[in-house]
């Protein structure tokens, strides 16, 4: 026994002592300091990132996994090294790991310790979970306020996974997209990034954000890209922020994908054979989209593909779409979800105030989005549809209205039975209808919610930042909204939270 108490004494005090010494380092010789971070559960492995500094590329990495944070007991451990052509970053796939179970993880060199991380396997396959909960976070503007919605979730003990859902980074230069009060906040680079050292500048900035490192450090993530990760409004051979004097584009995009690939916690580009197809024990199949640089077309203005409806137009891509049409007509889990960039529902303009991009959004793309329609129609189990992009919360009916993309005209309530919900989340930072007055907005919304306008929408918030957690069990699902009070200065103060029940 007093052996015991000696050697946990012990181990207290160099977890103690080397925690004292990590604080020093973070300001000065922090050999890990962007943090740590997980990614691609499932049930019996995850992937474990980190990234260290060029004098450690001859040094060996030393990552370790517990199942208790004070490391008392090793379960997995290996030895990585940092390569100059990956940017020195590090990451090892930990595999034969049980289900369901929360892991600690950390790096070491010598007798410096990366911050620790948490993880969590994914559910045994053959089993149903009692719950589970997704937390779901986008838009990220490093320029346009600060991440107090990631501390705020990162306090959190009750989320089985984290879905980022694009727009990681913004591509844009210092000043432009940005809120011009915020002098700190300006992007590094000072250019629009382009190379591929641009892109890794870029989410070293970001990643140097200790919200950021703290949200990482606590939950395993899963990814879907936008086109702010390339350059706005991406699409596969090109983008409406990209021009000839910027250079090939194809040569941009590989740029984006390798500092993507480089900087996440994920193994294996999403370009390469979308969609992602995850389950979740017996409750969720899960699939995650690629709507940028696979299957998308240049958008076209909804009205003007009205005149000529036989031109091809696609944002899957052929092999996605007959991937995803499978997964929703063949699931029989009690949850079809499905990880979605833009807009799949839309609503209706009711006025001038705020500029729809009905062509970047599913409605430009009509035939998809019918076909998806059809494949709602014919679904057993509920399909939910999750998404970023437009920085407002919003939860609504998905319902086959043959909407004219040009005008589209909403018929169906939500109070009436759907064929799926589609829940739109908020921005963690980037900018809203924030940059109206409360009354203008205020006005603009009871316009929005107008049944005569917009029967499908159950809730809607315009210009409040934060991020939602899905609750699943095997017979219900609710969207909680949760908002900061703000994202202007550092306060990771929670306003206020809205939890809404979803009905079939």
């Amino acid at each position: 026994m007093k052996f015991k108490l000696l050697h946990l004494l012990i181990i207290v005090g160099i977890i103690s002592n080397s925690s004292c010494s990590e604080d020093k380092q973070k300001s000065s010789n922090n050999d890990f300091p962007y943090g740590v971070a997980s990614g691609n559960p499932d049930s019996n492995g995850v992937l474990i990132w980190t990234k260290t500094l060029p004098k450690n590329v001859s040094q060996e990495i030393l990552w370790q996994m517990s199942t208790d944070s004070l490391f008392s007991i090793i379960e997995k451990q290996g030895v990585e090294s940092a390569k100059k052509q990956s940017d020195y970053t590090i990451k090892a796939q930990v595999d034969e790991l049980h289900p369901g179970q929360t892991y600690y993880y950390r790096f070491t060199i010598g007798n410096n310790h990366s911050m620790v991380g948490r993880t969590k396997t994914l559910p045994a396959k053959n089993e149903t979970p009692e719950k589970f909960k997704i937390a779901l976070i986008n838009c990220n503007n490093y320029q346009d306020g600060y991440f107090n919605a990631f501390n705020a979730l990162s306090k959190r003990d009750d989320i089985d996974l984290v879905i980022h859902l694009g727009d990681y980074i913004y591509e844009y230069e210092a000043g432009r997209y940005a809120d011009a009060t915020l002098v700190d906040r300006q992007h590094k680079p000072s250019n629009e990034i382009v190379t591929l050292n641009d892109y890794r500048t870029r989410y070293a900035q970001y990643r140097s954000e200790k919200d950021f490192q703290k949200v990482h450090a606590k939950f395993p993530f899963l990814f879907i890209w936008d086109d702010h990760e390339f350059a706005n409004d991406a699409y596969m051979t090109g983008a409406k922020n990209h021009n000839e004097g910027e250079g090939s584009w194809q040569q941009r995009q590989s740029n984006a994908i390798q500092a993507y690939m480089e900087w996440l916690p994920i193994s294996y580009s999403p370009q390469k054979s979308p969609p992602t197809q995850l389950q979740i024990g017996q409750l969720i199949d899960l699939v995650l989209l690629e709507e940028r640089a696979s299957g998308r077309t240049k958008q076209i203005d909804p009205c003007e593909l009205d005149k000529n409806p036989s031109v091809a137009h696609n944002i899957l891509g052929k092999k996605q779409m007959e991937t995803l049409v499978r997964a929703i007509t063949t699931s029989t889990k009690p949850w079809t979800v499905i990880a979605n960039q833009v807009a799949f529902t839309g609503y209706a303009k009711t006025d001038s105030l705020f500029s729809l991009k009905y062509q970047d959004w599913w409605l430009g793309y009509p035939d998809d989005r019918k076909q998806i329609i059809g494949a709602l129609k014919k679904a057993s189990s509920k399909p939910i549809i999750l998404t970023g992009d437009h920085h407002r919360s919003f939860v609504m009916a998905v319902h086959d209205d043959s909407l004219n993309a040009c005008n589209p005209k909403y018929v169906s309530g939500y109070k009436e039975k759907p064929l799926a919900w589609e829940i739109m989340v908020p921005s963690i930072s980037s900018k809203n209808h924030d940059v109206y007055p409360n009354s203008v907005v205020s006005a603009y919304s009871k316009k929005l919610l107008n049944q005569r306008h917009n029967p499908h929408i159950k809730f809607a918030d315009l210009n409040q930042h934060g991020f939602t957690v899905m609750h699943f069990t095997s017979d219900k699902v609710s969207a909680e909204y949760v908002f900061m009070k703000t994202v202007k200065k550092r306060d990771s103060t929670i306003k206020t939270v809205k939890k809404i029940e979803l009905n079939f």
